[in-house]
This record gives structure tokens, sequence and C-alpha cells, in this order.
């Protein structure tokens, strides 16, 4: 049963392999061994790759904005082209990229400054 699996797991990530060193794959470039070894290397490869992206969405999904604060609507829209950076928001709107932070920033000032000034 385990040889059979490893066999489907083979098949499953497209990796040549044949049930004996007599037997020839599509490519036969390695023997058993050495295609068992191979695949066992990919198969870690993609277990760490699944982690990975396991830990991304978890830490996406905790650090996810409640929604509870919301921009300011005499802000307007925010930049409808950001970059592909994720940071903390200033004044507590959450996360976001450095063109939004910048946004945010720019617009925490300037709400300072009027206030500072109908003073």
């Amino acid at each position: 049963m385990g040889k059979r699996l490893w066999l489907i797991w083979c098949r499953t990530v497209d990796h040549r392999i044949g049930k004996t060193d007599d037997d020839r794959p599509d490519i036969p470039i390695l023997k058993n061994k050495e295609a068992n070894v191979s695949l066992a290397i990919r198969t870690v490869i993609i277990i760490v790759n699944l982690i990975t992206c396991f830990f991304i969405c978890a830490n996406i999904i905790i650090h996810w904005p409640t929604g509870d604060k919301q921009f300011p609507a005499h802000w307007g829209r925010p930049p409808a082209l950001q970059t592909k950076d994720y940071r903390p928001l200033p004044g507590g709107y959450g996360y976001g990229s450095s063109t939004l932070y910048n946004w945010v920033l720019e617009n925490s000032t300037q709400d300072s400054e009027d206030r500072n000034n109908e003073r």
C-alpha cells in the first residue's frame, strides 16, 4: 500500500519513475533509488511551500483590520494604485501598502495643521 501511494504521489507531482530500474519511464534519467531521493527532496520543498502559505494566510487573518476605524470622508478616496508591500498604517487604520501609509500620513498631518490654524 505504501509503495502504491508513493507511485501515485510520483505521478501527482509529474515525477518520472519506473517500478523497477529496468522499467523505463518517459524520461529515463535516474535509477529508482536516485529517483526516490529526488522525489523526497521535491516532497520536502512542496511541504515547505504549503507550510509557508499557511503561515502567510494565518498572519493576514490575524492582522486583518477589523473595519472599526474608517478613513474620514473629507480625505476622499484612497489611492487606486498601490505598492505590494504590507505595513501598519498610522492612526490605527490597520494595515496597507506604503502608498496608503503615505496617503494616511499626509491627510493626518493636514488635519492636524487645519486644527492648529483654527485656534
